[in-house]
């Protein structure tokens, strides 16, 4: 009798970890179908495809020329810097040249 028991508990256990892998899966699918909404309205989910060496290289020529672009900006920012700096000095030395006369 408890052989039977024994053999029933692990069929309902078999049944449940299905059950479960089941509802994880749908639930995986609904989630992804929710970020990733279809154009065409379809119920289809988008597939997802790791990136080719050519996508891969565009991505870091973007990022590289993005950068750069922020570099450029910081040059500019430094060069009028320097350039308010060499006011203040030669107005500086004006004063000073000034109160000597």
């Amino acid at each position: 009798m408890s052989k039977e028991i024994e053999k029933y508990l692990k069929q309902i256990a078999n049944n449940t970890g299905e059950i479960a892998k089941q509802l994880k899966e749908q639930n995986r699918r609904e989630n992804k179908a929710n970020i990733h909404p279809v154009v065409d309205g379809s119920d289809r989910e988008l597939e997802h495809h790791d990136p080719t060496e050519q996508e891969k290289k565009i991505h870091d020529m973007d990022n590289a020329m993005h950068q750069l672009q922020k570099l450029g900006k910081m040059a500019g920012d430094l060069q009028e810097v320097e350039r308010s700096l060499k006011g203040a000095t030669r107005k500086q030395d004006y004063r000073q040249n000034a109160r000597q006369r």
